[in-house]
């Protein structure tokens, strides 16, 4: 029991950092209001911007153009947070190297509307799933870039953040 307990603890607490990552305000902050969107009256950064991963050999993502890149949550790689786009991007060691490996792992989820975007270097697999708290988007992903394979991935409650995480992850390059 105590060591169920103990595994119980780790998951709420990891759920609880996930939930609340991100949720300090900063200067930028009192530029938007709810989700990301400009506050009335005030206006969002300007078009995309390439940005720089020197955590990941130097790869360059095209973001919303207030994006910034920070640590990802217990791994190696980068987490993205702008207007409009949370995602994570590391590398794909030990992550499935095809849509139909990508397929299984996601299969604990009881995923609905699951799509598979084939891409040149590898794909993109997007879908829904029912939670406690309503309908949450997904979108799983493999590059391989110069010989090496980068893995993008992203939950959000919105279909928008999706829909700009496959965007990012198909800008990927050195």
């Amino acid at each position: 029991m105590k060591k169920q307990f103990s595994f119980l603890t780790l998951l709420l607490s990891m759920a609880l950092t996930l939930g609340f990552a991100g949720c300090g305000k900063s200067k930028e902050d009192d530029k938007k209001g709810a989700e990301g969107k400009p506050a009335e009256g005030k206006t969002e950064a300007k078009g995309p911007s390439m940005l720089k991963l020197d955590k990941l050999d130097g790869l360059q993502v095209e973001v919303p153009a207030d994006t910034k890149a920070g640590d990802a949550i217990g791994g190696k790689g980068v987490m993205l947070q702008g207007a409009g786009l949370v995602m994570t991007i590391e590398p794909g060691e030990g992550k499935p190297e095809d849509a139909d490996k990508a397929k299984e792992d996601v299969d604990m989820y009881t995923p609905q509307d699951l799509k598979v975007e084939k891409l040149e270097d590898g794909f993109l697999l997007t879908f829904t799933n029912k939670g406690g708290m309503g309908t949450n988007y997904w979108l799983t992903g493999r590059r391989t870039i110069d010989g090496k394979a980068y893995w993008c991935s992203t939950t959000a409650a919105k279909p928008e953040f999706v829909e700009s995480a496959a965007k990012a992850c198909k800008s990927l390059k050195k």
